[in-house]
């Protein structure tokens, strides 16, 4: 059996002050997996994007995925699981518990398959999320399930878990990877977050055969594109989707009302096709911004304007 398992564990808190330190009870962003680069679509955020003064690499827990088949057959469902295991903050009364699953191809990096939340699972404790329709996102064709407030389990011992289903493809199309972010956070309101801990995780399945596969399309041709920023308003931090139609030098910015340059999120030479960053609402400097309206604006090659798009930041 061909299974590929790699674990990350990091230590991270809240970033604002005295804003809470928890498993966010709605279920994490979209894309907030820290799935590695894969079928040339760039490497997602983790929730360390926002949850980040505690230094990464703590050797003190781990996600799982469960009982996934080694291959799996076209169309069929498979019941799997996700565990969080975590000793770092067994002293919190009001510990909490999260997580978020993605499932992709790994020849072009493509949403697999997609999720069935069970009739026994408690109501709205989990919750299946996409990009929003006519997104242009490089991950919108990911689905994504996740925990939400009745499945933080407030004051539980580890470890934690939940249940639910994977629909594989309807047709064999190679090799799918799943990727996980697991929360185990100290849910104490008044604290900084030391004792918040995000870990990932990685497995791989096969398809049953691998003579004419048939791959979802993708695009082969490119357009210059900036996504509107996700969320909007953003109150950690924001994604930045964007796609260059052709290789060359760029940069890509957040800049105030008045048009200066506040922070550079990047800048140099890209080759062609989709890419992915995020603002975590910072200056330049480190500080963070007030709360209002900022501008992404993307300069890319070969187009003569800058593409921009607006983000309300309110906290």
């Amino acid at each position: 059996m061909l299974r590929t398992i790699a674990r990350v564990f990091v230590a991270v808190s809240v970033a604002f002050g005295a804003t809470a330190a928890y498993a966010l009870v709605t279920g994490p962003p979209v894309s907030r997996t820290g799935a590695a680069a894969v079928g040339g679509k760039p490497a997602e955020a983790l929730c360390t994007v926002c949850h980040n003064l505690n230094a990464p690499n703590m050797p003190d827990g781990q996600v799982e995925i469960l009982d996934l088949p080694a291959i799996y057959a076209a169309g069929q469902i498979y019941p799997i699981r996700v565990r969080v295991t975590s000793t770092a903050n067994e002293s919190y009364p009001e510990r909490r518990w999260g997580f978020e699953l993605t499932a992709v191809y790994q020849a072009n990096g493509l949403g697999a398959g997609t999720w069935i939340i069970p009739e026994t699972a408690a109501p709205d404790s989990l919750r299946r999320a996409t990009y929003s329709s006519g997104s242009t996102s490089t991950f919108k064709t990911r689905v994504y399930i996740t925990h939400t407030a009745p499945s933080t389990y407030p004051g539980t011992p580890s470890p934690r878990e939940w249940s639910f289903s994977w629909v594989a493809p309807p047709v064999d199309s190679g090799t799918v990877i799943f990727f996980v972010a697991g929360n185990a956070a100290n849910g104490d309101l008044g604290s900084l977050g030391t004792d918040d801990h995000i870990y990932t995780s990685r497995d791989t399945v096969l398809a049953p055969a691998f003579v004419d596969v048939k791959f979802p399309p993708s695009r082969a041709i490119y357009q210059t594109s900036l996504e509107p920023p996700y969320p909007n308003p953003m109150k950690l931090c924001g994604d930045i989707s964007f796609e260059l139609g052709q290789a060359g030098y760029m940069d890509l910015a957040i800049f105030d009302v008045q048009g200066r340059r506040l922070r550079t999120i990047m800048r140099g030479w890209r080759d062609a096709g989709p890419g992915f960053a995020f603002w975590d609402g910072r200056r330049e400097d480190g500080a963070y911004v007030n709360n209002g309206v900022y501008f992404v604006r993307l300069r890319a090659p070969g187009e003569a304007r800058a593409y921009s798009r607006r983000v309300a930041v309110a906290r």
